[in-house]
């Protein structure tokens, strides 16, 4: 065989390999990202207990009875989202303590 033809052969099985590793290299370092992103987002979060979530559902539900006496309809509006806020809080708080309790549900 001619040396210049496995020359290129070399070269294009070289430029190939370095293409791939590069796009995988790329694939890695995204779902790093994203794990980073994820983890950054649950130190950010502010975690509550169940007490303290009840005890603040209580204190801006009197706030708005206080607040708006005469809007019924503001009023039932505010206390809706604080009931929302309160179950996802919950949700969450009990999300985060799951895999303490049933660390098989993690492994599906």
């Amino acid at each position: 065989m001619d040396p210049l033809i496995i020359i290129v052969i070399v070269i294009v099985l070289l430029v190939s390999f370095l293409v791939s590793n590069t796009e995988q290299t790329k694939v890695v370092e995204e779902e790093k990202e994203s794990l980073q992103a994820e983890k950054k987002g649950w130190e950010d979060e502010e975690i509550i207990e169940l007490g303290e979530i009840d005890s603040r559902k209580k204190s801006m539900l009197e706030m708005i009875e206080t607040a708006f006496p005469d809007d019924s309809e503001n009023s039932r509006t505010l206390k809706v989202l604080i009931q929302d806020w309160a179950k996802m809080k919950e949700k969450i708080f009990n999300d985060r303590r799951s895999w303490v309790r049933k660390p098989e549900q993690d492994q599906d």
